[in-house]
């Protein structure tokens, strides 16, 4: 598999504005909803598609917003639950079955929300690391890959590097 990246396109912000309005339209509005990943960060190349992380208060209603969202189109894909109980996930495909979005359901207080905002609003506040970020994947793009999950793992190691610096939460004794 190859990973196609393109330059950043002002229509991603765009789209992820009509994802929000329909997502808002549809789900409660007690969830909080977010536009992540290299789309979400202006000035470097990215695969075109839109990830949405919505984060809810109660983890153990995750299950209740499965119909919901499936109602809008998107497809759900239970398999990755195996090793991520904590996480919905759910793919919108265009008429050629390409991937456009992505949307990420978790709980709000999960380190998998925390960890994707603090890389998403580090990469908008250090612009020469976005830049890194982005030679990382056009290095990457130009390797052939088993799939999507592979190219993602080979990007952990500057994703980690970059978590290491957000601020620990300090622990409350009881």
């Amino acid at each position: 598999m190859k990973v196609v990246l393109e330059p950043h396109a002002k229509e991603w912000a765009d789209a992820f504005s009509r994802i929000l309005e329909k997502l808002h339209t549809n789900l409660r509005r007690d969830v909080e909803i977010h536009h992540i990943g290299s789309t979400a960060i202006p000035g470097i190349f990215a695969k075109p598609i839109v990830d949405i992380l919505i984060g809810i208060d109660d983890g153990h209603a995750l299950g209740d917003y499965v119909e919901p969202i499936t109602a809008m189109g998107y497809g759900y894909i239970p398999e990755y639950e195996v090793y991520m109980p904590f996480r919905r996930y759910f793919v919108m495909l265009d008429q050629n079955n390409n991937h456009t979005q992505h949307l990420h359901l978790v709980y709000r207080g999960h380190t998998f929300f925390e960890d994707h905002l603090f890389f998403r609003d580090h990469l908008l506040h250090n612009p020469a690391t976005a830049k890194q970020y982005e030679a990382l994947k056009k290095r990457l793009s130009q390797k052939e890959w088993k799939d999507g999950n592979e190219y993602a793992s080979a990007k952990s190691d500057f994703i980690d590097a970059i978590l290491e610096k957000k601020p620990k939460n300090p622990q409350i004794e009881t």
